[in-house]
């Protein structure tokens, strides 16, 4: 499904979203309660049906606030969360892009405890003399 096409008219689209997330006063993201990805130790995506086609969310919302997603862009976050709809917290970009960049090395430096914990860890563990 081609979401870009919504931009024109995502009104009841948005209160769907909307419907469907809460607010994180802490850090101001609206996390999805719907349907997920089933995603690993980082979190799951947002996924809603859009015309009997199953999209993300948080792609959902994009569209419905900032319009069209330029090809070849993919929609991330600031936020690092990717249950998160707040459309203050999506941009479109690369993986290559400084935000993506900054994620990927977040996404990198946190170790999954199994104990349901996320904690940061060593990067690149070296001994220097």
């Amino acid at each position: 499904m081609n979401l870009n096409k919504l931009s024109g008219m995502s009104g009841q689209l948005r209160a769907r979203l909307e419907a469907w997330s809460i607010p994180e006063p802490n850090t101001g993201c609206w996390l999805w309660m719907g349907s997920d990805s089933g995603g690993g130790p980082y979190g799951s995506y947002g996924r809603i049906s859009v015309d009997g086609v199953m999209v993300g969310a948080h792609r959902a919302m994009f569209v419905c606030v900032h319009g069209a997603v330029p090809n070849g862009l993919d929609v991330s976050h600031t936020c690092n969360t990717p249950a998160c709809i707040n459309p203050d917290h999506l941009f479109a970009g690369t993986k290559r892009s400084p935000q993506g960049e900054a994620a990927a090395f977040l996404k990198a430096a946190l170790t999954w405890t199994g104990e349901g914990c996320l904690v940061f860890g060593v990067v690149n563990p070296q001994v220097h003399d």
